[in-house]
């Protein structure tokens, strides 16, 4: 069974700070190589700003605006259910926005892993929507995490 994986970078105005934008270039390029190590795994990039569209190249990481929680949502709400998603934030986003985010992924039975950016991240915030292995990733456990979302179910079991 092949497995895809969408990964969400977000791209707000928040992710220009403390050098954010060069680390989210860097982990996108390390999460793709990962991808690509594992067998019957596929992985999308996609950018995350007011809306959620393709990521067609890094250099189109250019963080402005800001990532409403809605947006992502309906993007999930979209898509099949056999997708598993990998959200890269750092978490700084409007107030009330990961808890309505947790009650629409839990309603669906959604397969999310989270992964921490920057030193300002909001690992409470990102903790409370992921899905998968109960906590937000650090980005330098980028192969584990990978590996973990595209063979473990909802629950984290491999």
């Amino acid at each position: 069974m092949s497995r895809e994986i969408y990964v969400i970078v977000d791209c707000s105005g928040s992710m220009k700070a403390q050098g954010k934008e060069s680390i989210l270039r860097d982990l996108c390029r390390r999460i793709a190589r990962a991808a690509r190590a594992l067998p019957d795994v596929s992985c999308r990039l996609f950018r995350w700003q007011e809306s959620i569209t393709p990521l067609e190249k890094i250099g189109d990481i250019v963080p402005r605006g800001r990532a409403g929680a809605e947006s992502l949502a309906q993007f999930v709400a979209a898509r099949q259910e056999d997708i598993s998603y990998l959200l890269v934030s750092d978490g700084i986003w409007e107030v009330g926005a990961g808890r309505r985010l947790q009650k629409i992924l839990a309603a669906r039975d959604v397969r999310l892993m989270t992964m921490l950016v920057g030193g300002d991240a909001n690992a409470t915030t990102l903790a409370r929507v992921t899905t998968v292995g109960g906590e937000a990733w650090e980005a330098m456990d980028v192969h584990a995490a990978i590996k973990l979302l595209a063979y473990a179910d909802v629950r984290g079991r491999v």
